[in-house]
C-alpha cells in the first residue's frame, strides 16, 4: 500500500499510539478490580466503541466475543489492529491471561478471547518426568548429541 511503501513502520506506529491512548483512558477505571468485574468493564468499553462485545463465564474464566468490528476495514489490511487489539487487552488486564481463540481475520464472523487468572508459574514447563528423561536419552544416545534449539531446560536435567 501506499503508505507502508512511505514508511513501513507508520501503520504499526498509528496502531501502537491508539493502543496506547485506549490503555491511558481505561487502565484507571480497571485498576485493582477483580477479574470479573474488569472483563465486564472491558466488555463495556469494547461495546461503546462499537464492537458489540458479550461476556459468557465459563469453568476458570470468561469468553470476550466481539459480534463486530468498527475498524474491520482498515484490519482486514492490516494485521497490527488486531494485534494491538489484543495488546489493549492484555494491558488492561495484567493478572490475566488473555487468549484469542477466534479470529475474524481468519474467516470467522466473530473475534473471541479466552479471559482467565493467571496462575503460579510452574516449577518446569517440561511433563516428562526425570526418569522418562533419562529412558529416551539411552534409547536415542547416538541422536542426542545435544538437544534442539528451544528445548525446554528440563531436557538438559538429569
Amino acid at each position: 500500500s501506499l503508505l507502508e511503501d512511505e514508511d513501513p513502520e507508520l501503520v504499526t506506529r498509528v496502531f501502537d499510539r491508539r493502543r496506547q491512548r485506549r490503555v491511558n483512558q481505561c487502565q484507571e477505571q480497571i485498576a485493582g478490580k477483580p477479574l470479573d468485574e474488569a472483563v465486564v468493564h472491558l466488555a463495556a468499553v469494547l461495546d461503546a466503541e462499537g464492537y458489540m462485545a458479550h461476556v459468557d463465564k465459563f469453568p476458570g474464566g470468561f469468553r470476550l466475543t466481539l459480534h463486530s468490528c468498527p475498524m474491520w476495514s482498515v484490519a482486514s489490511h492490516y494485521g497490527q489492529a488486531c494485534t494491538t487489539e489484543l495488546e489493549f487487552m492484555r494491558e488492561l488486564l495484567p493478572g490475566a491471561l488473555v487468549k484469542r481463540v477466534i479470529h475474524k481475520a481468519a474467516g470467522a464472523y466473530v473475534c473471541s478471547y479466552e479471559i482467565s487468572e493467571l496462575g503460579p508459574e510452574p516449577a518446569s514447563t517440561c511433563s516428562l518426568s526425570v526418569n522418562s528423561v533419562r529412558r529416551i536419552r539411552r534409547a536415542f544416545a547416538s541422536e542426542l548429541r545435544s538437544p534442539p534449539p528451544g528445548d525446554p531446560d528440563c531436557w538438559r536435567s538429569g
